[in-house]
């Protein structure tokens, strides 16, 4: 079933809340790419009313070292959340790789239905060329 996503308003209240990572999903000049963090990679998203917002995402193949300082197998940060009509920007006060710490990161909201949420990144150009954006679709959790 098709839902036209413009039909859900997004608001802060919308947003309030826990949320479970359905999907993680890269597009790569407009068509599919991968999932970056692979498949059934698993994730919680807390928005909660004092304007704080913590993420963590991980791939099944996550695992202690090396790998958890790679942001493809494992990213955990916190920090204030704003909303401007449709973009939710996560200002990053915490995060496992400090490097991130002080970014904004970016997400443009939409709402499937009221209780599952997709977030979208701002398209970028890769290094070899390609216009890129990854998609995360989430569930409201409860």
């Amino acid at each position: 079933m098709n839902v036209d996503t413009a039909a859900i308003a997004v608001s802060r209240e919308r947003l309030l809340g826990g949320w479970e990572l359905e999907i993680l999903r890269r597009f790569r000049d407009g068509a599919f790419h991968r999932e970056p963090m692979g498949s059934g990679a698993k994730g919680r998203l807390i928005y909660d009313a004092s304007g704080v917002m913590s993420a963590f995402l991980m791939s099944l193949g996550w695992q202690r070292g090396e790998a958890a300082a790679h942001w493809s197998t494992f990213l955990s940060y916190s920090g204030p959340w704003t909303l401007e009509g449709d973009t939710v920007t996560h200002h990053l006060d915490m995060c496992a790789i400090p490097q991130l710490i002080g970014t904004p990161l970016v997400r443009y909201v939409s709402f499937e239905t009221p209780d599952r949420m997709l977030l979208r990144t701002a398209a970028h150009t890769t290094g070899d060329g390609h216009r890129s954006h990854d998609e995360l679709i989430w569930n409201r959790l409860g």
